[in-house]
């Protein structure tokens, strides 16, 4: 997987074709469900406070699907190769939508964290944008300057360290953890597949466990979350309420669930019902079959995109293929394992599911651009490349 410039060169085509039909429908797939799982887990919420039941739904098509739609076409039409030429553009969006959160009548604060732009009645989570275009603009100056360079520390290691390092402290800023913790994985590993030595995705680990240390060390309710996970009995009533109902809603679904719709802990037991917790709802309306075959179905679009990242005709391609992949397995699995007791609370949404109009229209232009890469996977003898 790791990109050489010394790698069998494949016979490539300067067409587009078919994007990959089966990852298609899997990505479809799972944003209707999301859309299902949504209007569900949401309905008492939506009723008690707007007093519609589809209150919450509705918006979420309004602020991300509409959008994501309009951005997934977007990105699926236009040929990816084209976005690596706008890596001043890519880096300009990246750092200045991160400070639109500190200026004053613009950003808003919400569970202490400094992380949404109010925009009229809608708001936006310019985080959510940046893991899309952070990696685009990464993925394109890795593919710029190549393999031996990338593997240098004057031209690689330390201007990656730079951008990082920025995009990384302004996210601390805020602070939003989950977020840190996904674009530090994402800016990571496509890093160290452009061919960056060990030792150097080792120094990004250092900065970000260090932000990391600073986000926990500040107290409140981060440090809290920390303790909870280390010994689930300590605030029962207070911090580790939400694991429990969570571990609740999980365990009494079963194999077969309650029902669609028939949720208990979605009747203000369960906090987040319809966005960090949305999984535990499925699993106690679904039950265990449901649940896993939605864990299935996020690591075959994950398994899909690797396998566009492997076929990929060129490392631009291939690193955002890979990003992609490792930003929709890393953040799908930090949330469920937060709902199972694996990981301590982070707030981050499941991808396609959960609430959040910025995650779903990012989701959406993430999807849009892989396959736009997958129409562009070399062909050989009419066949696609193995």
């Amino acid at each position: 997987m790791r990109y050489r410039q010394f790698s069998i060169i494949r016979r490539r085509t300067d067409g587009q074709g078919a994007p990959d039909t089966a990852l298609l429908a899997a990505i479809a797939l799972l944003f209707v469900l999301g859309l299902f799982a949504l209007a569900s887990s949401s309905s008492y919420y939506s009723f008690t406070r707007f007093g519609s039941w589809y209150r919450v739904v509705l918006y979420q098509m309004a602020a991300g699907g509409i959008p994501g739609l309009l951005l997934f076409s977007l990105f699926f039409s236009v040929d990816y190769r084209r976005w690596q030429r706008w890596g001043v553009f890519w880096l300009v969006l990246t750092l200045g939508s991160l400070l639109l959160v500190f200026v004053p009548g613009l950003g808003e604060v919400r569970n202490g964290a400094r992380s949404w732009v109010s925009l009229g009645p809608l708001t936006a989570q310019p985080a959510e944008a940046v893991k899309l275009t952070a990696l685009i603009f990464l993925s394109g100056w890795l593919a710029r300057i190549g393999f031996h360079d990338a593997r240098s520390i004057g031209r690689g290691l330390v201007p990656f360290l730079a951008f990082t390092a920025a995009v990384l402290g302004l996210i601390a800023l805020q602070p939003d953890l989950g977020t840190l913790l996904v674009v530090a994985v994402i800016l990571a590993t496509v890093y160290y597949v452009s061919g960056a030595q060990l030792l150097y995705v080792g120094s990004l680990a250092i900065v970000s466990l260090a932000l990391l240390g600073m986000v926990l060390m500040s107290g409140g309710y981060r440090t809290q979350r920390l303790l909870v996970f280390m010994n689930p009995d300590l605030d029962p009533q207070g911090t580790g309420y939400h694991l429990r109902q969570a571990k609740l809603a999980i365990g009494s679904g079963g194999w077969f669930g309650r029902g669609l719709g028939k949720s208990y802990q979605k009747f203000a037991y369960l906090p987040e019902v319809s966005a960090d917790s949305i999984f535990a709802i499925v699993a106690e309306e679904m039950g265990f079959f449901v649940a896993a075959g939605l864990i299935v179905l996020l690591a075959f679009i994950i398994l899909r995109a690797l396998r566009v990242a492997r076929d990929a005709p060129d490392p631009f391609g291939r690193f955002l293929a890979v990003g992609i992949a490792t930003w929709l397995g890393f953040q799908s699995f930090l949330n469920i394992a937060v709902m199972v007791g694996l990981a301590p609370l982070t707030g981050l949404p499941l991808p396609f599911i959960s609430a959040g109009g910025s995650a779903l229209a990012a989701n959406l232009a993430a999807a849009g651009l892989l396959l736009n890469i997958s129409r562009h996977v070399p062909h050989a003898g009419g066949k696609r490349v193995q």
